[in-house]
């Protein structure tokens, strides 16, 4: 079986927790390059993940030319987005959609986005209070929102 050669992008918690847990998990999958705005984090995810490269720039992890200087054989045949936004179908996000071969959608049913999302704020130590007026105010009307007004990914992989 040919696997999915996948660079991710973004370095944040969610990535941590369950995007690359969830991608690593499956056998169809290789994470080859995470790129992250802050080297230092996606360093450490890295090596945390056994990934093999860091993309130094989105422009490097989109680029499938075989000049990249990445560790041979690394070619990348599609992106992971991490960032919520970048399939919705409004500007500037929709003008992404020409740079991607394939792209994969990771969900899972809104209440579960809320229990994941109410967890973060509390593991980080935030009062229940404020974790709900959190998710309620801010996460949970962009998860609508992405939910509502994303283009259709070639893969959607449902979890939770």
């Amino acid at each position: 079986m040919k696997k999915l050669r996948l660079a991710v992008l973004g370095t944040g918690m969610i990535v941590r927790r369950a995007h690359l847990p969830a991608l690593l998990g499956d056998a169809r999958v290789d994470v080859a390059a995470i790129y992250g705005r802050n080297k230092k984090t996606a360093s450490e995810l890295a090596a945390e993940f056994g990934i093999p490269a860091i993309a130094e720039t989105i422009e490097d992890a989109v680029n499938i030319d075989a000049s990249m200087p990445w560790p041979s054989p690394c070619r990348i045949s599609c992106i992971a987005m991490r960032p919520n936004y970048l399939l919705l179908d409004r500007a500037p996000w929709s003008g992404l959609a020409r740079l991607f071969d394939l792209t994969v959608f990771l969900t899972a049913p809104r209440a579960e986005f809320e229990r994941r999302l109410l967890k973060r704020w509390t593991d980080l130590s935030y009062p229940d209070e404020y974790a709900v007026a959190k998710v309620r105010g801010n996460d949970m009307p962009n998860v609508d929102l992405v939910l509502e007004h994303s283009m259709p990914a070639d893969v959607t992989w449902e979890s939770g």
